[in-house]
This record gives structure tokens, sequence and C-alpha cells, in this order.
């Protein structure tokens, strides 16, 4: 077993550990957002990262999750994105907080 598998089976039994692990998204649209979804999928099974980031699409999820917000702002995100809100003057990523 990879050793990084170890530890996260291992966080999955409630055990601690003094490791630091990273989870990094991609971007490219709608993966970002699924990545988001798999992090809220890990962290419902006790799974929890030290470190978060991503680019274009899974940088903003992963911020989203970081600030604390869970899955359901991350479909908010998704839909104002898809549908042009930034830009046409409507509600924006505040409308977040």
């Amino acid at each position: 077993m990879h050793p990084v598998t170890h530890i996260l089976h291992n966080r999955m039994a409630g055990k601690t550990d003094s490791h630091r692990i990273a989870i990094v998204a991609g971007g490219g649209g709608q993966r970002g957002f699924i990545a988001g979804g798999m992090l809220a999928r890990a962290r419902a099974h006790g799974l929890t990262f030290e470190i978060m980031g991503g680019s274009s699409g899974g940088g903003l999820g992963m911020l989203y999750f970081a600030a604390g917000h869970g899955p359901e702002a991350l479909l908010v995100l998704r839909h104002q994105t898809q549908h042009g809100f930034n830009r046409k003057g409507g509600p924006g990523l505040n409308s977040l907080s």
C-alpha cells in the first residue's frame, strides 16, 4: 500500500498523525467543480487535508472549502458562472458570503 493511502486509511479510522497532506484540483470548467465534490465526499468520510490548492475552477472550489463553505456553495457558484451572472451585473461571488 502506498504510504499516503496508508495515512488516509488511518485518518478515516480516526487516528491522528503529524503528516501534512495536500489536495490539488485542476481546472477545466466542470472538472474544477467535480474536484470540490470529491473533497466534500472525502471530508464526509473523515479525511482531512492540511493544504488545498488548484487552478482555475479547481482553485475556486478549494478556496470555498478552505473558507468554510460547503458543497452547496459550489453549486451556486457553478450556476452563476454558467449563466454569466457576473458579466451581466447580476449577483456575483459576494452573494455566497
